[in-house]
């Protein structure tokens, strides 16, 4: 399985969400996607720069998404 990553897009911060209240990423979230805590969309370069570097290091699955997690922070959970 191939993770998803979804970032906040509270553009008025450096990181992190403010409040999840973004209905169009609730669904995502709910089918299995991973919302990243401490980055939002001012930071998707560093995002799709380090799964690129995991995935070049042969990490996949649960290991790329443990990756990605451990680099960004703990995924927020998300009432379904």
């Amino acid at each position: 399985d191939t993770p998803v990553f979804v970032v906040a897009g509270n553009y008025g911060s450096d990181h992190g969400i403010q409040t999840i209240d973004y209905r169009t990423q609730v669904g995502p979230i709910k089918a299995g996607a991973t919302l990243l805590r401490d980055v939002n969309v001012k930071h998707l370069p560093d995002v799709a720069q380090a799964v690129q570097s995991a995935i070049n290091q042969g990490l996949t699955g649960e290991a790329l998404k443990q990756a990605i997690v451990e680099k960004f922070g703990t995924p927020v959970e998300v009432a379904k």
